[in-house]
């Protein structure tokens, strides 16, 4: 929810705080459907395993909360509910498009190593984190920010990312 509050203006406060606090609920649910429906199909079973890892329960939690969260977004703020006053962030698809490039092209070589068993993905954990930090200097030296590295929001979601790129890595 965060990253939709920094790069979509219309985002609620209300439909964020909602989204959160559904979020284990959204992950039984997602739990069940998985373990009571989806199982019984041979392409899942084959595809997923037999159980709902944790990976896959974040992301289906991060789609369906962010499906929610958009759908409340747009009826709280047609309705006048805790709307947000305009400020003067920036964003542009063409920006983040271009971030989501140059996040993809780092990180696709430890993907594709790992799952061609080359190396394990605990041992692509590191080096991949690693290297998505260092994307993420890279960004905030090419927007030539005149706030030092250690003060800046790009520096503090690099370190974000990169502990769940190793989390992500290391736990697959």
């Amino acid at each position: 929810m965060f990253f939709w509050g920094v790069l979509w203006k219309q985002t609620n406060p209300i439909a964020a705080v909602m989204v959160l606090a559904g979020s284990p609920f959204i992950g039984l649910g997602c739990d069940w459907i998985f373990e009571n429906i989806l199982i019984q199909y041979p392409f899942i079973r084959q595809t997923f395993g037999e159980t709902f890892n944790f990976l896959y329960r974040v992301f289906s939690i991060f789609l369906i909360g962010s499906i929610l969260l958009v759908i409340w977004s747009k009826y709280l703020n047609a309705n006048g509910k805790a709307k947000i006053a305009e400020f003067d962030l920036g964003i542009s698809l063409s920006g983040i498009g271009s971030t989501l490039f140059w996040f993809l092209l780092t990180q696709i070589p430890f993907i594709v190593v790992a799952l061609l068993g080359l190396i394990s993905p605990q041992t692509a954990a590191t080096p991949a984190a690693i290297v998505c930090l260092l994307l993420f200097v890279w960004f905030h030296k090419r927007a030539k920010d005149e706030m030092t590295l250690f003060k800046s929001d790009i520096f503090y979601a690099g370190l974000l990312t990169s502990s769940m790129i190793w989390i992500m890595f290391y736990f697959a």
